[in-house]
């Protein structure tokens, strides 16, 4: 999960523009690297959506293999102009769906910004109750502070 938000970043640090272009449904099809839901009935025509190559150039040349080295999709709500836009993406959930696939969850812009924050609030609080208990390897032995350090914990959990 780490690697994929590592991934992503990256990509939208590139600060790519993102293209958009309506096309006939037929020859959008027939764009490689095309990403579609293909038993979803799209309009004709259809928005296509590509990040770094310009949906003209994919549809002169739908065979040239640019879209397989990028994102292209059918209109989906992507409708930013330049990826970077996106700001951060967190991967807040994955989960099996079916066999061998896995569907991933993501916050992008605002709330991504927010969950990392909230993560490193977490984090801090963690490292602290660690150490206080490292400090007090006799903390079972007091149950005042057990049950203080305890609450904490449940705290951090709930």
């Amino acid at each position: 999960v780490k690697e994929a938000e590592e991934i992503v970043q990256s990509i939208v640090n590139t600060r790519e523009p993102v293209y958009a272009k309506e096309a006939p449904l037929p020859q959008a099809r027939e764009i490689a690297g095309l990403r579609a839901m293909f038993d979803e009935n799209y309009p004709d025509p259809v928005r296509v959506v590509c990040v770094g190559v310009p949906v003209e150039e994919l549809l002169a040349n739908p065979k040239s293999g640019a879209g397989l080295k990028t994102t292209v999709e059918f209109c989906g709500g992507t409708h930013l102009h330049n990826v970077g836009h996106i700001g951060h993406m967190v991967i807040s959930s994955e989960e099996a769906i079916a066999k061998g696939i896995r569907r991933i969850v993501a916050l992008s812009g605002p709330e991504a910004e927010r969950a990392i924050h909230r993560a490193e609030r977490l984090a801090a609080r963690a490292q602290a109750i660690s150490e206080e208990i490292k400090a007090n390897v006799n903390i079972a032995m007091d149950s005042e502070k057990f049950k203080t350090t305890s609450k904490r914990i449940q705290e951090l959990i709930d």
